[in-house]
């Protein structure tokens, strides 16, 4: 796709669809009616507000993955339940390759004609996973504490120690809330809610709270042309930063929730990488006013045209093939070249989609053009965005449910750890840090990789590289990953190995050798720890 005069492409190219369709380790099951969800109430989770069974298939459910269908038998189908109040509940352990049950009532069966449908929650997850990203998250969140209470409350430094826990307190709040673990998610609330008392005349508060507050009504869209003519329904909410366009197939609601999550990200962001470092010599280049734009319209071609078209003035390619395999593809993303220059973000709304994931990898990519590359239309640094994408999905989410090239099927998730556990069941940190570490390219070939000749190891590196500098490296991390988008053009690794080695204060040695080394002992001691005893 070609944008028109109002628009151009960034990037490169948009986001090429979803994750691929893979063997889903966490599922979802939803009753037919309310009476064949009874027996199960004590199990039943909140989810996306539904009531639910969570939990990864022990007996009777198989995946076909060719079709992309869930089978299921009629009689009994047994599961290994989620705990909504418990994450570090796991009701099954690992001995000899083989998951067993801990006792207790862990396990459920599920008769299958009370089924209404089974669906994948988590593809690349299992409960064992997330209970050892949970305890991460716990022992983070200590650190912080510690971190700030060796300042005298009131200083200012206290002030920012404490933002970075408040923000690390809503990025835990909402993975539990994303995943499966409202009752936890509500505990945390709590928590959230007395650390705010100890900071109440803190400025950063304030600013999120006027940014929820400027997310405004719906309202519906009539100047589309003949689009509405077909049945289909359009409308936008707008606050702040960010603004959603969709269709009648997400709620008000489902809406409203994701401008929430929008406005979160972004100050989460500004409070991690942004406040602490501020000076002369580190400007904050976010926009006061719109970020990002998402369009989530309907699966049907010809009004995902006409409203493209319509709406947003785009321009198509001349060349017959080339607009029919972008015009298909599940989303794509542009950048506006003129007005406030936003980010846009365009998917076709199908059933298996994550809206909450494509909002959070969208921003990823949106906070890294404002931020990284201070909101400059020209260069890129893929490897980068991509980063800050899963950085954020994983943060948030704890997942990452959106991939911006043709993903190739990934054999991680498959390789036999200890004792016979796949990769995958130490949860997504552990496998993409494993896959990092195993095949990831070295710095300076990372670097000049372009999106459409990265694969999996690629991003696993991009994002482990990514959150070692997020982690650990502070202003200096900040401004040494800003420098990769000052030096992006011709000549671009050499001027970037002379700005890193002024940063890392580096000389008589290779520079990116140098960071490779300093990450790779990060990944082997520190990210692994999503928990190795659950």
């Amino acid at each position: 796709m070609i944008a028109s005069l109002s628009l151009r492409l960034a990037l490169g190219l948009g986001c090429l669809g979803l994750a691929r369709p893979a063997h889903g380790q966490i599922y979802g099951v939803w009753f037919k009616t309310e009476n064949d969800a009874r027996p199960y109430r004590k199990h039943l989770t909140r989810f996306r507000g539904e009531q639910v069974l969570i939990g990864e298939p022990k007996a009777g459910v198989t995946h076909d993955e060719a079709a992309q269908k869930i089978h299921y038998s009629n009689g009994a189908n047994e599961f290994f339940v989620a705990d909504p109040g418990d994450p570090s509940a796991v009701p099954y352990q690992w001995k000899n390759g083989e998951r067993t049950t801990r006792g207790g009532k862990g396990v459920v069966s599920v008769t299958g004609t009370s089924i209404q449908k089974i669906q994948v929650i988590d593809r690349d997850n299992s409960l064992l996973g997330l209970a050892r990203e949970y305890q991460f998250r716990l022992a983070s969140l200590d650190v912080l504490r510690k971190e700030r209470d060796a300042f005298g409350k009131g200083d200012a430094a206290w002030f920012t120690a404490h933002g970075r826990l408040l923000s690390a307190l809503e990025r835990l709040q909402q993975w539990l809330e994303n995943t499966m673990f409202p009752d936890a998610a509500e505990r945390v609330l709590k928590e959230i809610a007395k650390e705010r008392k100890l900071a109440a005349r803190d400025a950063a508060q304030q600013r999120l709270k006027t940014a929820l507050d400027t997310i405004g009504r719906h309202r519906e869209l009539t100047d589309v042309g003949g689009v509405d003519a077909a049945g289909a329904k359009f409308f936008d909410v707008q606050s702040r930063h960010v603004r959603i366009t969709y269709c009648h197939l997400l709620s008000h609601d489902r809406v409203r929730e994701l401008m929430v999550l929008a406005e979160k990200l972004i100050d989460g962001f500004q409070r991690d990488m942004i406040d602490p470092f501020l000076g002369d010599d580190y400007a904050d280049t976010l926009p006061g006013g719109l970020v990002t734009e998402f369009y989530f319209g309907p699966d049907v071609t010809t009004l995902h045209e006409a409203f493209l078209v319509n709406h947003y003035k785009l321009a198509w390619s001349s060349d017959p093939e080339d607009k029919n395999r972008k015009l298909n593809s599940p989303g794509n993303r542009f950048r506006f070249s003129t007005g406030d220059k936003r980010f846009l973000d365009y998917w076709r709304i199908k059933e298996s989609q994550d809206p909450e994931g494509i909002v959070a990898h969208g921003l990823g990519h949106a906070l890294s053009g404002w931020h990284y590359h201070r909101g400059r239309l020209g260069g890129s640094q893929p490897w980068l965005d991509e980063g800050v994408g899963y950085h954020l999905s994983f943060g948030y989410l704890g997942r990452n449910s959106v991939t911006c090239f043709e993903h190739r099927k990934a054999d991680y998730a498959h390789n036999p750890g200890p004792e016979g556990e796949k990769t995958v069941d130490f949860g997504q940190r552990a496998a993409f840090n494993g896959l990092a570490l195993l095949r990831g390219p070295s710095l300076d070939v990372l670097a000049m990789k372009t999106l459409f000749a990265m694969k999996d190891e690629d991003l696993a590196k991009a994002w482990s590289l990514y959150d070692w500098v997020a982690t650990t490296q502070g202003k200096r991390g900040q401004q040494w990953l800003r420098a990769a988008c000052d030096a992006s053009g011709q000549g671009f690794l050499g001027k970037w190995r002379a700005s890193s080695e002024r940063i890392f204060g580096v000389a008589g040695e290779d520079v990116f050798q140098r960071v490779d080394d300093l990450w790779r002992d990060y990944a082997e001691r520190t990210q692994p720890n999503a928990g190795r005893s659950p």
